[in-house]
């Protein structure tokens, strides 16, 4: 059976070092294959696409004349991907992200296949320096506290914490 396709978006403004980190450990890392990398560049003015274009010829580079901003500027990534590739999953990358998982990629596709009532699916995020960045959480149906948590990633549960003590808190939510 063919491995679902994704496309991922990395979106950009002049963030030409972390966005070659960023490729770099893509690329290096990921062990799923059937994925390809779309980089929207927001206007940036520190040659990252001509970067990207040199290093990854693999990747398409869709140029913004101006900052968009994220969600415009994903959105020209995502409408891209849809109408050239129809893939199965989009996946929206942050430029200064790095791989460090073989499996991620894998894993986010697995439980995405798992049930066709899920429509979202997003990994836990780790700091360089081991403490948890985000981590999910419950599903809320209050109108007032999902805009509150839209606004305040620190009422994740988990933030800042090791993965000993985010497992102890995820018992507690679960």
């Amino acid at each position: 059976m063919k491995e679902p396709s994704v496309c991922i978006i990395v979106l950009n403004w002049n963030g030409k070092d972390v966005l070659k980190d960023c490729l770099s450990s893509l690329f290096k890392t990921t062990g799923y294959k059937n994925f390809r990398a779309v980089v929207v560049d927001n206007g940036s003015v520190d040659t990252s696409v001509e970067m990207v274009r040199h290093l990854y010829k693999k990747v398409d580079v869709l140029e913004n004349k101006t900052n968009l901003g994220f969600m415009k500027g994903n959105n020209v990534g995502i409408e891209f991907v849809i109408e050239r590739y129809n893939p199965d999953y989009v996946l929206l990358l942050n430029n200064d992200t790095k791989i460090i998982q073989h499996d991620w990629l894998e894993r986010l596709v697995i439980v995405a296949e798992s049930d066709r009532d899920i429509g979202l699916v997003c990994p836990k995020l780790v700091f360089p320096d081991g403490r948890i960045q985000w981590s999910g959480r419950k599903k809320e149906s209050n109108l007032v506290y999902l805009m509150i948590q839209a606004l305040s990633a620190s009422l994740n549960p988990g933030i800042g914490l090791d993965e000993t003590a985010l497992r102890l808190s995820a018992r507690s939510i679960l």
